[in-house]
């Protein structure tokens, strides 16, 4: 019976030292799973929200497809009065060596491990332009945002007016409206907005 105890005990043992080396292993993964996830929800509610507070028609997760190049995808199209926003979602937990024109930026993660990443501003820039192929809509009507998480370092880079804008969560509201209440901008009609909505809708939005 002693035998039986000892032989439990020690099975027990092992499975409980094999979990533990589970979770070590796979706590980081886990947990920047869980982090993207959630700040991607986030996103989400705070873009609805906005368009629901300011009567703004909102498309979410647009797809575009472009035949043998495959589709592209846009996490948000936030059309506003007078602009139509161009919103796509990053997560980086860590700090991001920003530039308007580099290809790839450095993202430092944490104990200063570097890993390089596609620059989403130059992403975003490209879908734009994919819109205005698609539907005619001038680019100068049309603002980029790339919407970031609020707890992501990020340095001061120069910008170019017109180019998208690197803009945290914690600042997407104040950044829009601030373009909604510029006054040398003729507002879109009301018509004329409905059937851009339609027009993007037609062509595969989701």
């Amino acid at each position: 019976m002693a035998q039986t105890v000892r032989i439990t005990i020690f099975t027990i043992a092992v499975i409980i030292v094999l979990f533990a080396f589970l979770a070590l292993y796979l706590y980081n993964p886990i947990k920047s799973f869980v982090f993207r996830k959630s700040n991607t929800r986030f996103f989400y509610l705070k873009v609805n929200r906005l368009a629901h507070n300011e009567d703004y028609y909102l498309l979410n997760d647009a797809v575009f497809n472009r035949g043998k190049k495959g589709e592209i995808h846009i996490n948000h199209i936030l059309a506003g009065h007078n602009y139509i926003y161009v919103v796509t979602d990053v997560v980086y937990h860590g700090a991001l060596e920003a530039n308007s024109y580099k290809s790839e930026w450095n993202f430092i993660k944490k104990k200063n491990v570097v890993e390089k990443v596609p620059n989403p501003l130059l992403d975003n820039k490209a879908k734009i332009a994919r819109i205005t192929m698609s539907t005619g809509i001038n680019s100068s009507f049309m603002i980029g945002i790339v919407l970031i998480n609020n707890d992501c370092e990020i340095n001061d880079f120069e910008k170019e007016e017109g180019d998208p804008l690197l803009v945290k969560a914690k600042n997407l509201r104040k950044t829009i409206l601030s373009f909604e209440k510029r006054k040398n901008i003729k507002p879109f009609k009301e018509k004329e907005l409905w059937q851009i909505i339609q027009d993007l809708n037609q062509l595969g939005c989701e």
